[in-house]
């Protein structure tokens, strides 16, 4: 909340994306990114929101240790927590609801949420990269149907 990621384009044309917050009774809060493109008119939606709750906001040993000197927004922990339950997804079967569209958009979210400048903030931020990133690949593996 209050976060904004701009990458600028030509003519004023640039694509954002804001946090999103889902709340369900008896359950944490899931998170999620609005990403969108905003230029000379209304901002225009460039793919729906997914926001996956998660029972449990329990994260992977190593993840929590590693992350544990920074990434501390509720985003961010969500987003650790999401990338865990991604890891023991199996691309080559994958949950029916997950389609590669969806896939791709929490794929793109983890990477709003847990930016590099974020993670090099962590004391041994190579060693949270390589935790995170083989958990998060599954996802981007059945985004492109791999």
């Amino acid at each position: 909340m209050g976060e904004r990621r701009r990458i600028f384009g030509v003519g004023g044309v640039f694509a954002d994306a804001a946090p999103v917050r889902v709340s369900a009774p008896g359950m944490p809060d899931g998170w999620g990114h609005a990403f969108y493109i905003n230029g000379l008119g209304e901002p225009d939606a460039s793919m729906d929101v997914v926001v996956v709750m998660l029972d449990d906001l329990a994260l992977a040993p190593e993840i929590d240790t590693l992350s544990a000197d920074c990434l501390e927004r509720p985003v961010q922990r969500h987003a650790l927590a999401l990338t865990g339950w991604a890891g023991g997804l199996d691309a080559a079967a994958p949950p029916e609801w997950l389609t590669p569209e969806r896939a791709r958009y929490l794929y793109e979210h983890l990477k709003a949420a847990l930016t590099s400048g974020a993670v090099v903030q962590c004391t041994d931020s190579y060693a949270l990269h390589d935790a995170l990133y083989p958990r998060q690949r599954v996802l981007s593996d059945i985004g492109h149907g791999r």
